[in-house]
């Protein structure tokens, strides 16, 4: 079983398409629709009868097809960014010296691996720069920066997890040469060679700087 949140724009019909699942089969399991089936509000948790990524064999993901025609995939890590047992994969490629892009892929037993969250046609050079976790629960986030040529990010922004799908908890905030980062309870850090230089903390809905 998952537990799936509604968000803007769901109706039964199209979370029912996108997890391979029949409507009457959401319903026996949930009570409190039956009688509003196309009226959902959003936030509510509906119980969809899929099986969970644990229950099935997984495969490792071919790479390749998740990035555009031609591109180079510069690297692939394994995060946790759902925290769920199956962790997703972030890839980032380039499509020439000077572009590049980040693909975002999760695996269901249902729809195997998929694409779940993009970002292309970025004139920076990026690279995975740090992880860990704000919060008490399993989810990790990571941070993506820009590599000026010298090895050390100079653009840089936090790619967690909310509301069932990738998020980005802070855009392209600049950071000093050489700077490094710390991904820490409640709090993203910026860091030097002289300690601390920028803090953000996590107010449960976003990344404010401090």
């Amino acid at each position: 079983m998952h537990h799936y949140k509604v968000r803007p724009g769901d109706t039964l019909f199209k979370i029912c398409k996108g997890f391979s699942i029949k409507m009457v089969d959401v319903l026996r399991v949930n009570a409190h629709i039956r009688r509003r089936p196309h009226r959902l509000k959003v936030g509510e948790i509906i119980v969809l009868p899929v099986r969970d990524a644990q229950d099935c064999l997984v495969i490792a993901p071919r790479i390749e097809q998740f990035v555009p025609a031609g591109a180079t995939v510069v690297e692939t890590q394994e995060i946790k960014l759902s925290g769920r047992r199956v962790s997703e994969r972030v890839i980032i490629f380039r499509t020439d010296p000077r572009t590049s892009g980040v693909v975002v892929i999760d695996f269901t037993c249902v729809g195997g691996w998929r694409v779940v969250w993009r970002r292309e046609g970025v004139n920076l050079p990026l690279r995975v720069s740090a992880t860990g976790r704000m919060a008490s629960d399993d989810r990790v986030q990571v941070i993506i920066g820009s590599d000026n040529g010298t090895g050390q990010p100079n653009w840089f922004f936090v790619l967690g997890w909310e509301d069932e799908r990738p998020a980005v908890l802070l855009d392209w905030e600049p950071a000093p040469a050489n700077a490094g980062f710390r991904v820490e309870s409640g709090a993203v850090e910026v860091t030097g060679p002289a300690g601390l230089i920028r803090r953000y903390n996590w107010d449960g809905r976003q990344l404010v700087r401090a």
